[in-house]
């Protein structure tokens, strides 16, 4: 196992390189800038233009809405440029992209994949995550389904570089301060590794020739039929892949307790 940057990332054919253009955030962007659009209109469309306050907050609500759709355009317009992939493979073995598309602007001098030789990969499957979805008033829903591929590593494959590697990444920041908390690759509490994609059967399919496939969907179990060890290990993946709020979460179902004392066991499980 092996921690990249991205220019050291070793070169594949095309046809060997999988990346997901963000069509959802181009749709985004749309109309929050229609939105935008039609707030700049507003005042003489109700024939109200002479009421400065109404003017200025429309204005102020446009540039808002125009923010907003700027950060939609500009992650599509990313996606379609050749060096955001999500995974690269090849005879020799696996790379996967751990920095995620949204936070494209983080520091290029950092590492940002993870390559795994092909004796690394015991087998690759499609696979949905639910142990990070939560309902509305705090419980585990499950309302949200996420796709991956899953990557079984070799029994005994020491993980702790990777895990170190997403630490490091989720307390990374933008020169301008900025990051969103968006983890393409997570690592399980039974050790595989999951990477978050639309369409992980097509993957699965031409990763066949080189790696052993588990063609059956496989599903995280749900979170209430965890046991009290298995429910811990989640928290410390959670707060190692960077994740502070939803290990917090995690900790007041768990144990049952407030805000206050589920953030000082967060705080406890981190040193």
């Amino acid at each position: 196992m092996e921690i990249l940057r991205d220019d050291q990332v070793p070169p594949c054919e095309p046809r060997w390189i999988y990346r997901e253009t963000a069509w959802s955030n181009l749709v985004f962007g749309a109309v929050l800038a229609g939105i935008a659009g039609f707030l700049i209109v507003a005042p003489w469309v109700f024939e109200q233009a002479g009421n400065l306050w109404l003017a200025g907050l429309c204005l102020l609500g446009a540039a808002g809405f125009g923010a907003f759709a700027r950060v939609g355009f500009g992650t599509f317009r990313a996606s379609l440029r050749p060096g955001h992939w999500l995974l690269r493979w090849s005879p020799d073995g696996l790379t996967l992209r751990y920095r995620s598309l949204y936070n494209r602007g983080l520091p290029s001098d950092q590492p940002s994949a993870v390559l795994l030789t092909r004796d690394e990969v015991a087998a690759v499957g499609p696979a949905t995550s639910l142990l990070d979805s939560q309902d509305g008033v705090g419980d585990w829903g499950f309302m949200r389904k996420q796709r991956c591929l899953e990557i079984l590593p070799r029994d005994g494959l020491d993980l702790t570089p990777l895990k170190a590697a997403l630490a490091h990444e989720a307390g990374l920041r933008s020169p301008r301060g900025s990051r969103f908390e968006h983890f393409p690759l997570t690592v399980t509490g039974d050790g595989a590794l999951r990477l978050e994609m639309r369409h992980p059967e097509r993957v699965c399919a031409a990763l066949a020739a080189f790696f052993p496939v588990r063609a059956e969907l496989r599903e995280e179990r749900r979170f209430d039929r965890l046991t009290a060890a298995e429910r811990e290990e989640h928290i410390l993946d959670l707060l190692l892949a960077g994740d502070k709020i939803g290990a917090i979460k995690a900790a007041r179902e768990v144990y049952g307790c407030d805000l206050t004392e589920a953030k000082r066991l967060v705080e406890e499980l981190k040193r």
